[in-house]
């Protein structure tokens, strides 16, 4: 006789279920019985619990998960074969459709123009059918579909209308490739119960550990229960009454009601209830440090304990911290997003490179950025160097600022293959390394890169091609690199080579493209949609495990993360393909009855522990929505206070220990002062020190270079370099002679440089529109002044050099001046500004006390100064016949002109900043300002 088993929460499932199976069967041959789970990790529990029970050797039951149960039951009468994956399945579908939709301008059709166009897609396609499969035995009835018409995307309401014609389709290509998928399994062996289990070869079939059955798994396992043939265990709680849809109880009632049948309840052991903790954190990491506090607490001997990710994307911050810091063993068991790795950024950056590239000519450009994401890649980086002592990551460093110089000095964002390996092969490039003997070799190893990751893809025209090409560049860097020894890479990559594999022997490896980018696209969007399976050894070491894997599992402690509305239970999201309402219609279970599912899951799992631990975030994040405690806490939280139990909330708020530093003055030594005595100044660094002495410091005495990141939109230093190189180049013509302004020509010789320099397209012609505007009214204003007076060019770009004396002391002074020109008989010394004009206050008190604060309130820039004092002892002109000026570009009409009474105290002013600077007694300190937000060395500096 069959039998109706229910296991209470607090027991433990498994062992229950084994004492049961040793209490019914007297010999050492369980052969005859067969044990069924919703998983296939129970089973290597219950085995182990078998070992424990049974002294000496005996004969296992025979045990399988449901999906291989059903296969087997399948196959005593058919004998098609499952794909290993689904892209075959996917690739039919596609067929299945296109030669099963009449209308060839219906938006069905449109979906499937291309197979690239459609595979986003398919997979949600295939995956409704299988479940319509084994779900429904309801057809749909197109004229209900009408009232959901709002809820469907077009294509998919074409789906379903015709959706008998591409089922019926889809089967025809099954079987003539002799193949067979998940939903047909199910709803054939089914439909066919019957006759099939008169071949069933076991005694006795146990069910376990189930809860919400599909149509499908209701409909054999009633059969075998009615003919006697299965036991059916469940773990559940007794209730009363009506039931709501989102109860973990829900499903085994209306179980109880479906088959008017009730589950007996075994003896209930006497246990006590678990100790709780509720832990609220404010974000990820803080919820991991959480669980690696919890775990230093357990003793050693806790062997039985399980890590719980209801979110997968919490795994690898989580063994980031708890591997680093925990010397017990672990084992993984859950999915892992292929999208979240490190593997899967390599192959976006090469698929990204394919994409953006373009064509010059004869030539083809890649995108710099793209093509730095992809060689700064922490595993292009660490792969082995030739022999030497320089590892292959001091060629890439400096191929990337290489790359950044030229990017800054060209204004282009594309290159060519041939023009990297030319900038590399420049004898300036050798200088940076210590070993240049081995840059050849570097090279080498370098384009062997290149061919694997680049040129190899630029002509692929089939599946299998690319495929192939994407396995031979992995393979080199796996066996080339140090990624190897990060246990975790091994798995990542193992299962993209199987899934490669099996894209190399699909149905549809061999259909030719006629574009590249079709497969690349083909292949990234299949690659984002894997989960790398952790299978590992379930019993050993702490457990660190998904919500479904610890399905029918018990542990004495648990750590389960996560606890957030969104995640336990997911939030509800809108299906085009099957929405809300159409799954009514049809059968399918809804958003309340996987609340159901979630819920068993939760209260069964926290019920049959001893040391429980719930952790959630609280609180909102930046941009992202705010995390709320799950429904399940609060249900917890609100029966505790309805039984007058206290529950009290860890809040989880860490203190880290910051160490705040004293405000960083640096003290000038003896090596620092010779090198500030012998140190040319320019009127850079003499602003630099009068805005803040320690960046001075950093800048000019230890010589620390700001990182430089390409340009993906000219800055303004580019634009500025190539105004002032234009209008030297203009107006050179006039040097020595007074300016006569052709304004026709002058754009003339504008748009052909803005053209030739800023030739990429997007972006670059609207900054040739600004460019050209700010400079045609530069140009126009200066006419007019050409008109108005009589204007000599004396110098352009002119380099000025002497020495100032200040205290006794000679100082070196060097700068470039813009422009020189005669006014009516007067000299102007002109300083271009394309940005910012910075200028000393209008009114100047000369019985100001000097101080470096004071200069930088009142004076604020000694650059003009500077310039004035250069030209004219270099030129030998008494300083008062020199007038000085900035010229804003952006506004011309603008009067920025240095007041010529004030040159002496700007000269003193100048004085006591250099003396300052050689002062030993005065440290470099920070002064702290709105810049410092932006200043490159904030993080060196206590008031960054």
């Amino acid at each position: 006789m069959s039998k109706l088993l229910k296991i209470p929460f607090s027991e433990n499932f498994i062992e229950s279920l084994s004492d049961y199976v040793c209490e019914n069967h007297d010999t050492a041959d369980f052969s005859s019985i067969c044990v069924v789970f919703p998983g296939i990790r129970p089973s290597h529990f219950f085995l182990e619990s078998l070992k424990k029970k049974i002294p000496g050797a005996f004969i296992p039951p025979v045990r399988f998960s449901i999906d291989g149960w059903m296969q087997y039951l399948f196959a005593s009468t058919r004998d098609e074969r499952i794909p290993k994956g689904d892209f075959d399945l996917i690739y039919l579908m596609y067929r299945a459709i296109i030669e099963s939709s009449p209308d060839e301008k219906s938006p069905l059709m449109k979906l499937t123009s291309s197979f690239n166009n459609y595979i986003h897609w398919g997979r949600k396609i295939l995956s409704a059918m299988e479940e319509f499969e084994i779900q429904s035995r309801k057809e749909i009835n197109t004229d209900e579909l009408t009232d959901y018409d709002e809820l469907f995307l077009a294509w998919a309401r074409d789906f379903w209308k015709h959706f008998g014609l591409i089922r019926d389709k889809f089967y025809y290509f099954l079987k003539e490739n002799n193949l067979t998928y998940r939903g047909e399994i199910y709803r054939f062996t089914s439909e066919n119960i019957e006759k099939i289990s008169e071949l069933i070869p076991f005694e006795k079939i146990i069910f376990a550990g189930f809860y919400a059955l599909n149509k499908s798994e209701e409909n054999m396992m009633k059969h075998l229960f009615l003919s006697r043939k299965a036991d059916i265990i469940i773990q559940s709680e007794a209730v009363k009454g009506i039931v709501p849809k989102t109860s973990p109880f829900y499903f085994h009632k209306k179980w109880e009601q479906d088959w008017g049948v009730t589950f007996k309840e075994t003896n209930k052991k006497a246990s006590e209830k678990p100790h709780l903790e509720i832990h609220q954190c404010f974000d990820t990491h803080s919820e991991m440090l959480t669980a690696e506090e919890i775990l230093s607490t357990f003793n050693k001997k806790d062997k039985n304990t399980a890590i719980v990710l209801p979110d997968s994307s919490s795994l690898i911050p989580l063994i980031s911290e708890i591997i680093r810091t925990n010397k017990n063993d672990f084992n993984i068991t859950m999915g892992y997003p292929l999208k979240r790795t490190s593997l899967f950024n390599l192959l976006k950056y090469v698929f990204s490179l394919q994409r953006t590239k373009k064509k010059d000519k004869d030539k083809t450009l890649y995108y710099l950025k793209d093509y730095l994401n992809l060689i700064q890649h922490p595993w292009i980086k660490t792969i082995k160097p030739p022999e030497g002592k320089e590892p292959f990551s001091v060629l890439i460093n400096r191929l990337e600022q290489t790359l950044v110089s030229a990017n800054r000095e060209k204004a282009r964002n594309f290159f060519s293959q041939e023009e990297i390996f030319k900038l590399i092969s420049k004898e300036d490039f050798k200088k940076h390394f210590t070993d240049a003997e081995i840059l050849p070799a570097m090279i080498d190893l370098l384009q062997k890169i290149h061919t694997l990751s680049i040129e190899a893809f630029n002509d692929i025209n089939s599946l299998k091609s690319g495929s192939e090409k994407l396995h031979d560049f992995i393979s080199f860097i796996y066996e080339n690199s140090e990624i190897r020894r990060y246990p975790l890479n091994n798995q990542f990559i193992g299962t993209v080579f199987e899934k490669l594999e099996e894209l190399k022997k699909s149905l549809f490896s061999n259909v030719k493209f006629g574009d590249n980018l079709d497969i690349i696209t083909l292949l990234e969007g299949y690659l984002l949609s894997l989960r790398i399976p952790f299978i590992g050894e379930p019993l050993k070491g702490i457990q660190i495990m998904g919500m479904l894997e610890s399905r029918n599992l018990n542990f004495e402690h648990i750590i389960l993360l996560d606890v957030n509305e969104n995640v336990m239970p997911t939030l509800y999201k809108f299906d085009p393909l099957l929405p809300h309402g159409l799954r009514k219609l049809i059968g399918l279970p809804g958003y309340e009855e996987n609340e159901s599912i979630y819920a068993h899951n939760f209260y069964r799992l926290v019920s049959g522990g001893k040391k429980i631990h719930l952790i959630y975030k609280e609180g909102k994040l930046r941009d992202v929505d705010k995390n709320i405690k799950s429904r399940f806490i609060e249900k917890i939280l609100w029966d505790k206070e309805k039984n007058k139990e206290n529950q009290i909330i860890d809040n989880r708020i860490f203190k880290p220990r910051v160490e705040i530093p004293e405000e960083k003055e640096i003290k000038k030594s003896e090596k620092v002062l010779e090198k500030l005595k012998n140190l040319e100044y320019s009127p850079t660094k003499i602003d630099a020190y009068i805005k803040c002495p320690l960046q001075f410091y950093y800048r000019y005495v230890l010589e620390l270079e700001e990182y430089m990141d390409i340009e993906e939109e000219i800055e303004r230093s580019t634009i500025g370099k190539f105004i002032h190189d234009f209008l030297k180049d203009y107006y050179n013509q006039f040097t020595g002679k007074k300016i006569q302004i052709d304004i026709p020509d002058f754009s003339l010789k504008l748009k052909e440089k803005l053209e030739r320099e800023f030739s990429e397209g997007g972006g670059q012609i609207l900054l040739r529109e600004i460019i050209g505007r700010t400079l045609m009214r530069f140009i126009e204003y200066e006419n007019f002044r050409s008109l108005d007076a009589d204007i000599f060019i004396r110098d352009l770009e002119e380099p000025v050099s002497g020495v100032f004396e200040a205290a006794d002391r000679k100082f070196r002074l060097k700068g470039r001046i813009d422009r020189v020109e005669e006014t009516d008989g007067i000299l102007h010394v002109i300083d271009y500004k394309t940005g910012t004009v910075i200028k000393p206050a209008k009114k100047q008190n000369s019985e100001i006390e000097l101080s470096r604060d004071t200069i930088k309130k009142k004076i604020r820039t000694l650059q003009l100064p500077i310039y004035v004092y250069l030209y004219s002892t270099s030129k030998k002109i008494p300083i008062e016949k020199i007038q000085a000026e900035i010229f804003n570009i952006r506004k011309p009409h603008e009067k920025n002109i240095l007041p010529v009474e004030n040159v002496e105290l700007f000269l003193e002013s100048l004085g006591f900043i250099l003396n300052e600077i050689i002062t030993p007694e005065v440290s470099f300190s920070p002064d702290a300002g709105d810049y410092c937000t932006f200043c490159p060395y904030r993080l060196m500096c206590s008031e960054g």
